[in-house]
């Protein structure tokens, strides 16, 4: 599955998620499938050519074009057997998966990073919320370099209307997308506009 946000004028954005085998990938295995990934995203934005993608010690992933670096921000992540990749030129982005599991600590999560919830009726938390909020939260650290307790009003966005989803929402120079990509999986991706300044993990 690829999505791609509306974007303004000189920004491209490619984001797409790939289920890979029946089990839970081991990190090695992941982090190739997802440079693979980025690599076919990296000719559909940008064009052909030799993409690669380094990997350093302590710091997030960058791209190279022909051996040298992209001036495109990146996005990765994965959950279980499902990978995620994002790029974007002149922007920031942020992706994020997450397959639904360790619902009994959704509650209590919720409430300490202080996740909105939706106005769809009922007075329980629905955990499959709580993975659209989780998500969308990720990838929004990811794409602002900021922490998992800043919350934005994109979220806020989401939360009032339940059928958002799928749907891009804008909210302050953001612009988000979460969507599921089967019953159990929650995918995100986050779009700051601004001149990319950084690559993102």
């Amino acid at each position: 599955m690829s999505s791609k946000p509306d974007t303004t004028p000189g920004t491209q954005v490619v984001a797409a998620v790939r289920r890979i085998g029946e089990s839970r990938l081991t990190r090695l295995a992941a982090r190739a499938a997802c440079d693979e990934l980025l690599a076919e995203l990296a000719v559909a934005t940008a064009g052909h050519g030799n993409w690669t993608v380094r990997h350093s010690s302590g710091t997030a992933p960058t791209l190279l074009h022909n051996g040298q670096l992209s001036q495109a921000c990146i996005s990765v992540a994965h959950s279980a057997h499902w990978i995620a990749a994002g790029i974007a030129t002149n922007a920031n982005i942020g992706v994020d998966i997450q397959v639904h599991k360790d619902k009994t600590r959704s509650s209590s999560i919720t409430n300490f990073l202080d996740l909105p919830t939706p106005n769809c009726g009922g007075s329980q938390l629905d955990w499959r919320w709580f993975f659209d909020a989780w998500v969308l939260r990720e990838s929004m650290a990811k794409a602002t370099g900021g922490s998992l307790l800043e919350r934005h009003a994109l979220e806020s966005e989401l939360a009032v209307a339940c059928e958002s989803r799928g749907e891009v929402v804008r909210a302050a120079g953001f612009e988000a997308l979460v969507d599921r990509i089967e019953p159990g999986v929650s995918f995100a991706v986050v779009v700051q506009h601004h001149r990319a300044v950084r690559h993102c993990a």
